[in-house]
């Protein structure tokens, strides 16, 4: 079940997309599709360096947590 390793608000937005690309399409649509769609969109669209960069602030404002919301 994907949402035991995903935090709940980004589960949440998942299940809204998923919900509207239903309505929209009239056609039954999974919410892991959805989430792998995403994945690999994210994977051709972000940079290493803006990877780096999140990570480097991120880490600077939590006293050396990496943790996302």
């Amino acid at each position: 079940m994907p949402q035991q390793r995903i935090k709940q608000k980004h589960w949440e937005q998942i299940q809204s997309l998923t919900v509207e690309l239903v309505i929209h399409l009239r056609v039954p649509v999974k919410d892991t599709d959805v989430l792998h769609y995403l994945i690999s969109k994210s994977l051709t669209e972000i940079t290493i360096e803006e990877l780096t960069n999140l990570f480097l602030i991120k880490k600077s404002l939590t006293n050396n947590k990496t943790e996302f919301d």
